[in-house]
């Protein structure tokens, strides 16, 4: 289930535009080892399932990443694709990982969860903000991405 998950999480990349110059190098990835995927519990068979489903519904790339290692990869995964409003989509499939393991309530809030923000504090309504909320970028919160441009800030 978690590979169809990132199948489904990567195949917007049929719609995202190739930036052809800015191909990654082996070396980039070379941090990364390729592990076998039997050996590390993972199925073949089901793999090779995630692949077809994700050819048929047109992913341009997939990189199976488990543990620090490439499990598996297909399509043209060396070049960068220019991704727009992904935050939300990537944070759901993970958050649903965890959700769905019960591990993350979402309804629990920043307040429940003794979460808060320096050096500029939450107010006290920021705080009773729901996971829910923030995956759903609905908080009501607003903070400063650390390489925002300016566009982006006053847009």
């Amino acid at each position: 289930m978690r590979i169809i998950l990132y199948c489904l999480l990567f195949s917007f990349l049929t719609h995202c535009s190739k930036d052809l110059s800015n191909n990654f190098s082996d070396i980039e990835l070379a941090w990364l080892d390729t592990a076998n995927p039997e050996e590390l519990d993972w199925s073949e068979a089901k793999l090779n399932e995630a692949e077809q489903f994700s050819k048929k519904i047109g992913s341009a790339a997939v990189l199976v990443l488990y543990d620090g290692y490439i499990i598996a990869s297909w399509g043209e995964i060396e070049y960068k694709y220019l991704v727009h409003s992904i935050r939300k989509s990537y944070l759901s499939a993970m958050y649903g990982i965890h959700v769905d393991l019960g591990n993350i309530d979402l309804n629990k809030t920043l307040a429940d969860l003794n979460i808060d923000y320096t050096p500029n504090p939450l107010t006290e309504t920021e705080k009773h903000a729901k996971i829910s909320d923030l995956l759903k970028a609905r908080s009501g919160i607003y903070l400063p991405a650390a390489a925002e441009s300016p566009q982006t800030r006053d847009g």
